[in-house]
């Protein structure tokens, strides 16, 4: 235990002589001698169990290399995309280059333009906008004559963004903006940054900084995304005039429809042959129609509080029943396959529409003998 301490406190040393903090600094504390112990005693029986850097520091204390063996090993530099014991200008550039991409990956979305018409001014009431000077190069460390100086990108073990795709090769400094400005602070924003599964953050960054950008939809897709968009408005114009009611429209979020019509179309492109979707009652109805097929007659029908049921039977109902009702059908997709699609009907709660849907689905999986949970 001795032994341990006497490496913890060579340790602390030997960091405040390199980060020029003084004695008086909390980063190292009674809790920091437990974990180190720990290392200690996993580099005992395993070295490779370790990282590399306090695998080195172990074996030059094993030497008696004393205060020496704090040694930066070749493996960090690069892990890290670093020489540090390089040039340390350069060092100082590799280190705000990553720190410029972390900044627009964090609060790009706070930048991103969703409201062209400037109506809604909520910069003014959201603390958290304060956030978006955090986004000029200056803040980093830049200076204007380096908006025209090349940058190497820092080598790295990433497989996915930005930083994966450019990684060695020289870029300016404005054009690497203009990069991250394309992908962050377009027409979408995205927060991501709370994410904690590794998988799930390198697939948004995969998507967001290399497909996202050079995404050009083609006028076939262009006149589809048009087509459902103009129903969507239509559909909601003609039952805002038409009945004179308590509604749950759409207006506003008109994109939901093509995001959805999408949505299916890939899944049926990876092999998927049943959707079953809850939600709740805003947009409900022209999804119904614009995505599930329910034919406008009979939506229309529930809108004047008359019900068909299996018989030809028409009773009446009241009330925002209409928005509860669910549907299936079965809807060809543009690839030729069918797809089964059912929206549930909501429980009075709506909360409860989460576990009726996922429960729906299990028995659908079970019922089908899909035991692999790919259809």
């Amino acid at each position: 235990m001795k032994k341990i301490q006497n490496i913890s406190s060579k340790i602390k040393t030997k960091v405040c002589e390199i980060t020029k903090i003084g004695s008086s600094s909390t980063f190292f504390s009674g809790n920091n001698t437990r974990y180190i112990e720990q290392m200690y005693q996993a580099w005992k029986q395993d070295p490779n169990s370790v990282h590399v850097s306090w695998k080195s520091y172990f074996e030059n204390q094993e030497k008696g290399l004393g205060s020496n063996s704090f040694v930066l090993p070749p493996s960090v530099s690069s892990e890290s995309g670093l020489n540090i014991a390089g040039n340390q200008g350069t060092n100082q550039d590799a280190l705000r280059i990553i720190q410029l991409f972390r900044g627009y990956q964090k609060n790009g979305f706070l930048k991103a333009s969703l409201d062209p018409l400037g109506l809604l001014e909520i910069q003014q009431h959201f603390k958290i906008f304060d956030n978006v000077k955090d986004l000029d190069y200056k803040a980093f460390g830049f200076i204007e004559s380096d908006l025209d100086r090349e940058f190497i990108i820092p080598p790295n073990n990433l497989k996915s963004g930005l930083t994966a795709k450019l990684a060695g090769q020289k870029i300016k400094l404005r054009d690497l903006i203009a990069l991250l400005e394309k992908a962050y602070c377009g027409n979408i924003g995205i927060e991501f940054k709370h994410i904690l599964n590794r998988e799930e953050v390198n697939f948004i960054l995969d998507k967001m900084e290399n497909e996202w950008p050079n995404y050009k939809p083609s006028k076939e897709e262009k006149i589809d995304i048009f087509k459902r968009l103009y129903f969507a408005s239509k559909f909601e114009q003609f039952c805002d005039i038409k009945f004179m009611t308590k509604r749950f429209g759409v207006e506003g979020l008109e994109t939901l429809i093509t995001g959805i019509q999408s949505f299916t179309e890939n899944m049926s492109n990876f092999g998927f042959k049943d959707i079953t979707l809850g939600m709740a009652h805003r947009g409900r109805l022209n999804i119904l129609a614009n995505i599930f097929d329910k034919p406008i007659k009979k939506i229309f029908m529930e809108f004047m509080g008359k019900v068909a049921d299996t018989q030809g039977l028409t009773y009446t109902r009241s009330g925002d029943v209409k928005y509860h009702l669910g549907y299936s059908s079965t809807k060809k997709m543009k690839n030729g396959k069918e797809m089964d699609l059912e929206i549930l009907c909501n429980p009075s709660h709506l909360e409860c529409v989460n576990p009726v849907v996922q429960g729906k689905v299990r028995a659908k999986q079970h019922f089908n003998k899909d035991n692999n949970f790919e259809k």
